[in-house]
């Protein structure tokens, strides 16, 4: 009987961290997808001044247009950091892959 009840709670320890695996990795690539998708519509300043007929502050390296408010983005374009935005790419869809990877396992285990 001890057995059984150590079995189930050895289960439920396991799922209960495979869902908190999962909620942690949801979080990371919730935060990561705020700067990347800004950073992903960015413009350089040349282009954002023949498309929007203005000019923007010196300082800026590349605009981000959201719903008509223009914003200076730190990072630049894509362009210019391909780097850093292939890294921030894979933190943002590297935990999409790891979360339907800890669903399967804890999910096709057999455990009932």
């Amino acid at each position: 009987m001890a057995s059984r009840e150590t079995t189930r709670s050895k289960q439920f320890t396991r799922r209960l961290l495979a869902w908190a695996g999962q909620v942690v990795l949801a979080g990371t690539m919730a935060m990561a997808f705020f700067v990347w998708a800004p950073w992903s519509a960015a413009i350089s300043i040349p282009d954002a001044e023949k498309l929007y007929g203005r000019t923007f502050p010196a300082d800026w390296k590349a605009v981000e247009v959201n719903h008509g408010h223009f914003t200076n983005e730190p990072w630049g374009t894509t362009d210019q950091h391909p780097v850093g935005y292939i890294l921030l790419s894979t933190l943002v869809f590297g935990p999409a892959i790891a979360i339907f990877a800890i669903g399967f396992r804890s999910g096709y285990r057999g455990e009932k």
